[in-house]
């Protein structure tokens, strides 16, 4: 057999008989990714050729008169808002008062076929609203990202454990715990919200402040960004998994889109409970216990929101 002279020097031959499942997988995905792209670009030319009516012609024409006069009035002034850094958008009033934006933001949206639950809604209302729900308990001590935290109980674990759903335990953590039961059956350094506003005067907007982005993230590359940003979700992410609190963050949700999307495919799947009496005897501090097994599953919305449509006039 043939061997190629870098194959030669590397000690071993090339043969096609050599391939791995890896790259006959890929190669497969490739070849079927290929005929998707060929595909959408034969449906999306078909649509961008399609004739405008003399309605959509005025709509349109109008709609590219404000949009040019906007850049080129923001673009002479040195503010354009897409060259700006987003936290220092001095003139984001500028942009919610013009007439493009006004336009765009009374047009209904289509649909969102892929909207993360764990942060479509407000930042403000799961503060102020979903943390008021009882049994909402937040770990306020210094991070420890080397323990980890199971939502499906919210014991600690070892960040190596088999147990699914784990999330490193950050300053800011969210979980539920019934407030009902024996004292010690949140786990060390977790306390009730009640709690802590009381203590705190302005504890709502110290924990804002660990659940968004802020400027320092400006000189960040992107996989630093990305690093800094990851912890917003483990904070969270045991919110959500309380399935009263998610339903209800849901609704607000909704409420707040509802008349700008018509369709919604919220993409989430639960395992989760609330932690009881049952579950740790009176006195004892879970420390080391692993997560019930008996949690239920919650499953993904079996529907898509859908907002009403008027019915047209008959």
């Amino acid at each position: 057999m043939r061997c190629l002279t870098s194959a030669v020097l590397l000690g071993g031959c090339l043969s096609s008989s050599a391939v791995t499942p890896a790259q006959k997988r890929k190669a497969k995905y490739l070849a079927e990714r290929e005929a998707f792209i060929e595909l959408n670009s034969e449906v999306s030319g078909t649509y961008a050729t399609l004739p405008l009516t003399p309605a959509e012609e005025r709509v349109n024409s109008h709609l590219v008169s404000e949009r040019d006069a906007f850049v080129i009035d923001n673009t002479e002034a040195s503010t354009f808002p897409p060259q700006q850094f987003f936290y220092e958008w001095q003139h984001r009033d500028d942009v919610l008062n013009s007439s493009v934006w006004s336009l765009l933001e009374s047009m209904p949206k289509g649909a969102a076929l892929h909207l993360h639950t764990g942060s479509c809604g407000p930042t403000d209302w799961l503060i102020s609203e979903g943390l008021s729900m009882d049994g909402a308990f937040v770990y306020w001590g210094e991070d420890q990202p080397d323990v980890c935290l199971s939502n499906l109980g919210g014991y600690p674990l070892a960040c190596n454990s088999t147990s699914p759903n784990l999330t490193p335990l950050f300053k800011g953590t969210i979980m539920f715990y019934n407030e009902s039961a024996a004292e010690g059956v949140a786990p060390s350094g977790f306390r009730s919200v009640r709690a802590l506003r009381t203590a705190i005067p302005d504890f709502d907007a110290q924990l804002r402040a660990l659940l968004v982005s802020d400027s320092t993230y400006e000189d960040m590359t992107s996989l630093q960004a990305w690093d800094n940003f990851m912890p917003i979700f483990s904070r969270v992410g045991g919110f959500h998994a309380y399935k009263p609190a998610f339903l209800a963050y849901m609704q607000e949700s909704f409420r707040v889109l509802n008349g700008k999307i018509l369709n919604i495919i919220p993409k989430t799947e639960h395992k989760c409970r609330v932690i009881t009496e049952a579950d740790v005897p009176p006195g004892q501090l879970p420390t080391s216990r692993p997560p019930p097994t008996r949690a239920p599953t919650y499953h993904p919305y079996p529907y898509p929101y859908r907002r009403r449509q008027p019915r047209a006039a008959r």
